[in-house]
């Protein structure tokens, strides 16, 4: 096993950082496209960047991922009065989906990914179809759970997100 280094430690920690950073400006910007009454984006470019991070940089980077939906949902439920712990169980839940996303598409598509071939396109429309219910599926259980929505609106929060 390779020795880890100082500058090793200190990339790791500065690409962390900067995938924390994009995170939040992606779901940000996702987030001026809200539907009310539930404050849900049914466009969320923030997923896409955790997916892409994990595809690229590996799955070290899950933590990153997390921490910066967890920041998100964090600084979103703080203005509307939420908790903590569903932010960090909906930050949780979404690097959950990312993972999910990159082992499905390693597995049925291959590595590197290239899509060339019909089966390694299925592969990934497939593995992205899995995938996107995993984060609305953790939040939507949160919420209902916390308290936040209830069992007549789960539906519509859970298609939404």
């Amino acid at each position: 096993m390779k020795a880890v280094g100082a500058r090793d430690i200190g990339r790791y920690l500065a690409l962390s950082a900067a995938v924390v950073g994009v995170y939040y400006l992606l779901a940000r910007l996702g987030l001026l496209m809200v539907l009310p009454p539930y404050q849900l984006a049914p466009i969320y470019p923030a997923a896409g960047w955790g997916l892409a991070v994990l595809l690229v940089w590996g799955l070290r980077y899950m933590p990153a991922v997390a921490l910066g939906s967890f920041i998100v949902q964090a600084t979103m439920m703080s203005e509307q009065g939420g908790v903590l712990p569903l932010a960090a169980g909906i930050g949780l839940g979404a690097a959950a989906q990312a993972v999910a996303g990159t082992l499905l598409m390693r597995r049925w598509c291959g590595r590197p990914l290239v899509l060339a071939s019909p089966r390694e396109v299925a592969g990934y429309l497939a593995a992205a179809a899995l995938a996107g219910g995993v984060s609305p599926t953790c939040a939507t259980l949160l919420l209902k759970v916390f308290g936040v929505i209830s069992t007549a609106q789960a539906t519509l929060v859970w298609t939404v997100w």
